[in-house]
């Protein structure tokens, strides 16, 4: 009976992830980061995130009512890095980089819960990306 009925609660959340996400490819603009601080990882965890602007945020497919700062963090961490030429590890007294990019990604996830969670999308392409910068630490 409790097989049942966990099976059937994971088919409602495909279900539902399935609904919130989209499989368009959106070419976006905008700012990556990458934050290595302790602080950073214990709320965003190993996520590399990208912040559209301008016109690019508004091809972002969220509802028109969600007023919420458009941003999302690639779920392909591991390659987001190796694309946005993220180092191993931060340079002496930096907690991350961030830098410009243009990018393609598809899969957008809407993140529609309360508390720590963020949208997710996969980084296809990077067109353009300028060097990554330090973040300095915040005292």
């Amino acid at each position: 009976m409790k097989l049942i009925t966990i099976s059937a609660l994971i088919l409602c959340a495909i279900a539902y992830l399935e609904a919130d996400a989209s499989s368009d490819v959106l070419r976006l603009e905008g700012g990556f980061e990458y934050r290595s601080d302790e602080e950073s990882r214990d709320i965003l965890g190993d996520q590399v995130c990208f912040y559209p602007e301008g016109r690019s945020a508004s091809l972002v497919p969220r509802d028109k009512a969600d007023q919420r700062l458009v941003w999302f963090c690639f779920r392909n961490t591991a390659d987001a890095k190796q694309m946005l030429q993220v180092p191993a590890s931060p340079s002496t007294g930096a907690c991350g980089i961030r830098g410009r990019a243009q990018v393609e990604v598809a899969d957008y996830w809407v993140y529609r819960g309360e508390g720590d969670g963020n949208d997710l999308a996969i980084l296809k392409v990077v067109i353009s990306a300028s060097s990554g910068e330090a973040i300095a630490c915040q005292k």
